[in-house]
């Protein structure tokens, strides 16, 4: 049976996805609420898996990441028989940063990081072009991100 949320579990789930670095006394005055209240509500939340994780969101040009990409693949026959295998492959590659099985033309899309486009190159001649289990690959750079939002809670 789902939870039910109140208003001041969704405002502290909002401001959670905002900073959850803030201390139990600061996000209890950002949501209206005192400290002892804020905080069991915060351990139940947690506890009944509404915050999966918490961590922090890295500025990727500052570390040396300056190209993103959207990569969507379709899956060979031969991936499609060693699909599991074809997942755990993929995942294993830190410039995959995410990765999604999707509906439509294609059989799933991975969005990547790259130092620049001849790293990526590097990447996908030795990873992607050269995979048995893809048979299709199409390559969308990102040039800026425009929205970026938290789940709407």
């Amino acid at each position: 049976m789902q939870k039910v949320l109140d208003s001041a579990d969704r405002r502290i789930l909002r401001e959670m996805q905002r900073d959850s670095s803030r201390s139990v006394a600061q996000l209890a005055e950002a949501v209206g609420l005192s400290h002892a209240p804020c905080w069991r509500r915060l351990q139940r939340l947690r506890a009944d898996g509404f915050i999966v994780r918490e961590s922090a969101i890295l500025e990727r040009s500052k570390l040396g990441w300056e190209v993103e990409l959207f990569v969507s693949i379709k899956v060979s026959p031969i991936g499609r028989a060693n699909i599991e295998e074809f997942r755990r492959s993929m995942m294993l590659h830190n410039r995959v940063i995410g990765y999604y099985i999707v509906l439509g033309n294609v059989d799933a899309m991975f969005h990547i990081v790259a130092r620049n486009l001849a790293d990526y190159n590097q990447f996908y001649l030795e990873h992607l072009a050269a995979s048995p289990y893809i048979s299709e690959i199409s390559t969308m750079t990102i040039l800026s991100q425009l929205k970026d939002t938290d789940i709407p809670v």
